[in-house]
């Protein structure tokens, strides 16, 4: 058997940690639905890790038998503690087990709604925990996105103009 806890040990990664040159950033989201989000001026309107929770889906207990699918939904709330009702935030999910030190990644489906569908499996006995990082909101992978398209435009234009000019 295995017992398994939902910690709310949300960690949001700072702009610090978005890296548009991380492998698959630009696959998050799509560049032209990215570039129709409005930049954001109020931080508490993005989604909050902090206000979110996580829930079992199929049982109230969290004991499993060990091979067994566990799914859990994860529901984003903004800073105000108002769900947003949009999708595009990025979540990474892992089921952690401490005593054995061991890990292994959960499957993530964003159900475009502001609630994540996660699912894993229940590897080990003992007490395992699920954790959530709200990698990315949409809003800072929108900006990303607009910071590439401007100053690719602007190296563009300085390119044609600095052509055109004889020395």
């Amino acid at each position: 058997m295995i017992k398994v806890i939902l910690i709310c040990r949300y960690k949001h990664v700072t702009n610090d940690g978005c890296d548009p040159r991380e492998a698959g950033f630009y696959n998050i989201l799509l560049e032209e639905e990215a570039l129709r989000i409005k930049p954001c001026t109020d931080e508490k309107l993005l989604s909050s890790a902090h206000h979110s929770t996580l829930s079992f889906i199929d049982r109230k207990s969290g004991t499993y038998t060990i091979g067994e699918e566990i799914r859990v939904i994860v529901t984003l709330f903004n800073g105000y503690g108002k769900r947003t009702n949009s999708g595009g935030d990025h979540l990474r999910v892992t089921i952690e087990n401490k005593q054995l030190k061991a890990s292994a990644p959960c499957v993530v489906t964003d159900n475009e709604n502001d609630t994540h569908y996660v699912t894993c499996e229940a590897f080990w006995s003992g007490t395992s925990s699920i954790i959530v990082t709200l990698a990315y909101t949409r809003e800072e992978i929108a900006s990303h996105y607009r910071m590439r398209t401007q100053v690719s435009t602007t190296q563009d234009i300085l390119y044609i103009l600095l052509k055109c000019v004889d020395f």
